[in-house]
């Protein structure tokens, strides 16, 4: 949707512990139905005084884990299955001095990990991504970033054996990571959309990331991917570098892929290519910033989470600020992007802002736009008119939110039909025992001959610490489907899924820990987004730390 507005938000909590908790987000595109789904993992890092006196700590985390899970049909009410199951597993993790690292995970288990926020799959032409949180991943997750993105760990999605190292000098990093995958997950791409397949295929993934830095600001890096399984090989590489001088800086990423597949049905390879430059100007009040990318027929990173295959793109956005000694502070922008298969224009969009950084703290924007969208090979049109805020209320509470209205393609129609979005976000911060977050969006389409859309959902999440030995984390997701208009079975009540997750831990001393924990989804309706049951999991996990 056209006029989409960036939210960054980011809460930085240092504990008595000597502990930093640390809760980022990249700016939120509000083009996405899931307002919470784009926020990354929460990281906890080390202070480097704990490491000054110290060689090396190294940590040992061998689990039990035993569950119960129950599965039936969400119609009819019948039982599909019933399992009950006992696991082990190990986790290793080392610190060395001077920030080097190295990590080691042996049958993971994730069951205890936080469930993804709801994403819908309705109007949306391209792969949904989901944050990762499995802590063997996010351990040292902007390690192996890189411009494109070429490293979406959520691909990986059933490993057995992980091994991850990372290296650091005052100037350097370089960073190591192999896994062995149960399945073999990709996404299928193309110019205009893309889907995910999993295939129930073991498969051997490996990333390699290094750089180099200068005491200007520049550096370079190389980087790397490779997959193997039955049949089929993928490689990536590239190289990507930053350059600085004065107000201008300049981004970019060369890569090259190269597949093959070897079965005695089929014997093929493709080689592809991909680039991309950015060319930033930053002087007194004013910032640009100017980018473009392409990318080949044949190009096939793996383990990313997906680009726009035989296309080019560009994309331009200016700012000025005016900052004052006293009131507010006031921003204003202009922004294009389009992107391009040859000469036909496949996606365009234009957009101005304009926003005020209150004295308060908060920060209001509002935001108008245009765009076009090539569907069923005509051009439709949308526009969109946005206002968000973020900011701080008081010292203890978070606040994002924004709200929209105008139009927009529906893909699978192909018609222009009238949008309204709005999303809350509303966060706890600062408290040593208690956290807590909510966060709810609403999009609806309304199509000129009738039907459309109307999704809704709710996100709450909660984290308890009554005491220094215990930790309860409580989530819930509801989404409900209003008047969906399905080409082949009309709906006359709404669906609704519901999930929630629960979480006891305690530990009780410095080498045990027990999770207790229940977790479960329930669905209503003709089934949303391929769910065709409803399912229920209690485990209870013992790790037991060295």
């Amino acid at each position: 949707m056209s006029g989409s507005a960036e939210v960054g938000l980011l809460v930085e909590q240092e504990t008595t512990s000597g502990r930093k908790a640390r809760y980022s987000s990249a700016p939120i595109d509000t083009r996405l139905p899931c307002f919470e789904c784009q926020f990354p993992a929460i990281t906890v890092e080390a202070s480097q005084d704990e490491m000054k006196d110290k060689e090396a700590e190294v940590q040992w985390l061998p689990y039990t884990i035993g569950f119960s899970e129950e599965r039936w049909d969400p119609f009819t009410g019948e039982a599909i299955s019933e399992t009950t199951n006992f696991d082990v597993g190990l986790d290793v993790s080392a610190k060395f001095r001077g920030g080097n690292t190295a990590a080691l995970t042996i049958n993971p288990d994730f069951s205890d990990i936080e469930s993804d926020r709801f994403v819908s799959s309705i109007n949306r032409r391209f792969a949904a991504t989901y944050t990762e949180h499995r802590p063997f991943f996010t351990r040292e997750a902007g390690v192996f970033q890189d411009p494109l993105g070429l490293v979406y760990t959520r691909a990986i999605r059933n490993p057995n054996v992980g091994v991850q190292v990372v290296r650091r000098t005052a100037t350097s990093s370089r960073a190591f990571l192999l896994a062995d995958d149960e399945t073999t997950t990709y996404r299928e791409l193309g110019s205009s959309s893309s889907y995910e397949v999993t295939m129930p295929t073991r498969s051997w993934n490996l990333v390699y990331r290094s750089i180099e830095s200068r005491e200007d600001g520049s550096s370079w890096g190389t980087f790397a991917t490779a997959r193997t399984t039955d049949g089929y090989t993928n490689v990536v590489a590239a190289m990507d570098g930053r350059w600085t001088s004065g107000a201008h800086s300049l981004m970019g990423e060369v890569v090259g892929t190269h597949s093959t597949v070897s079965l005695e049905a089929q014997n093929a390879s493709a080689t592809g290519y991909g680039g991309f430059i950015s060319h930033r100007y930053a002087k007194g009040s004013y910032e640009s910033v100017t980018s473009a990318t392409s990318f080949s027929d044949e190009f096939r990173p793996d383990l990313s989470s997906g680009v726009r295959v035989g296309t080019q793109a560009t994309s331009h956005a200016s700012t000025w600020t005016v900052v004052q000694s006293q009131g507010p502070q006031y921003q204003f922008g202009i922004s294009s992007d389009g992107t391009f298969d040859g000469s036909t224009l496949l996606d365009g969009e234009v957009g101005v802002s304009a926003g005020a950084g209150l004295t308060n703290g908060m920060t209001l924007t509002g935001s108008i736009g245009g765009m076009t969208s090539r569907v069923g090979g005509k051009l439709l049109d949308g526009k969109l008119a946005l206002i968000t805020v973020d900011g701080t209320i008081g010292p203890y509470l978070l606040v994002a939110g924004s709200m929209g209205i105008g139009s927009t393609p529906d893909y699978d129609v192909g018609v222009d039909g009238r949008a309204k979005q709005a999303s809350l976000l509303l966060a706890l911060q600062g408290f040593e025992t208690v956290d807590a977050s909510f966060s709810a969006t609403h999009d609806s389409l309304r199509l000129p001959a009738g039907g459309g859309y109307t999704i809704r959902t709710v996100t709450f999440k909660a984290g308890l610490h009554p005491t220094e030995h215990q930790h309860i984390a409580l989530l819930v997701n509801g989404a409900r489907f209003d008047d969906y208009r399905d080409l082949t079975t009309p709906r006359t009540e709404p669906d609704d899924l519901v999930q929630y997750q629960f979480r006891y831990t305690y530990e009780p001393a410095r080498f045990t820990r027990l999770i207790l924990g229940v977790s479960s989804s329930g669905i209503s309706g003709f089934g949303i987004n391929g769910i065709a049951m409803t399912k229920r999991l209690i485990f209870s996990k013992i790790v037991v730390a060295f």
